[in-house]
């Protein structure tokens, strides 16, 4: 009895205002990022390469690709390792095993996966120029287990200025945003039905505890009129995940500040 009238009090309120700009977000923003790294497709989205997704390799293969970010997504194992994964489960002989029920050797033993420190490491032991890292929080629970953990790392390896936390949940935002308001803050949006993905998510109800600093969007849900006050504030929007390379001059046009995908490479924009 008491969703509706709380589901009407939200709607009549402007979560965009509570975006927060950054003077420094043309700057740390680029036109285009990669894709859970850099994993060669076919035009069905299959990997034809060795190089897997969400891997410590498709990372270094989008520096050496001139990428100037690099989008990836962690999760938390039983035993606290933030590692390199997109699903929350894994097969292990053939059966479904939940990742944060599972320790990292067990998964790592079966389908190899990196560590975020190993990850870190590597950015410290190269130092690439000008590129950086955007850090997807698989969490769709409050606890703050993984968001802490990958906060250790960052705070670890000085990576503040180098990382870019984005997540559909806008908890993990919220974390962030008491932890460190320092770091790069984006929500990721999306209008399609999926389970967790409710009123409060869409309507970006939470966004006053999480106060992004840019909206990572999914593309089918681009439309220039429909966050014309985010425009308009000049806060930056990300569009994911975009592979046509014709479309990309278009929705800058738009206003939009960068594109997310699994196939178009710099060379392909370079002017």
């Amino acid at each position: 009895m008491l969703l509706k009238p709380i589901l009407s009090f939200a709607g009549s309120l402007d979560f965009f205002k509570v975006f927060k700009k950054r003077n420094d977000d043309q700057l740390f923003l680029p036109k285009l990022q990669s894709h859970r790294g850099y994993c060669q497709m076919d035009n069905n989205l299959i990997a034809v390469a060795q190089i897997r997704e969400n891997t410590l390799r498709s990372i270094q293969k989008s520096f050496e690709l001139n990428y100037k970010m690099a989008e990836f997504d962690v999760r938390l194992t039983k035993d606290k390792k933030v590692i390199l994964f997109h699903d929350d489960v894994f097969l292990n002989n053939k059966k479904k095993k939940k990742i944060s029920a599972s320790f990292y050797a067990e998964i790592d033993g079966t389908v190899q996966v990196d560590l975020l420190e190993d990850v870190f490491k590597w950015f410290q032991k190269t130092k690439p120029i000008d590129f950086k890292l955007n850090i997807e929080i698989k969490s769709k629970v409050v606890s703050g287990h993984l968001e802490n953990a990958t906060y250790v790392l960052i705070k670890k390896y000085n990576m503040q200025k180098y990382i870019l936390i984005s997540s559909f949940n806008p908890i993990s935002l919220a974390y962030f945003n008491v932890l460190d308001k320092s770091i790069f803050r984006s929500l990721l949006l999306s209008f399609e039905r999926d389970h967790g993905n409710n009123i409060f998510i869409k309507n970006m109800t939470l966004n006053v505890l999480a106060q992004p600093n840019a909206l990572h969007l999914r593309l089918d849900d681009w439309n220039p009129q429909k966050f014309k006050k985010l425009l308009l504030r000049k806060i930056p929007i990300i569009l994911w995940t975009c592979n046509d390379l014709n479309s990309v001059t278009q929705y800058i046009n738009e206003g939009v500040t960068g594109i997310i995908s699994d196939k178009i490479l710099p060379a392909d924009l370079a002017e």
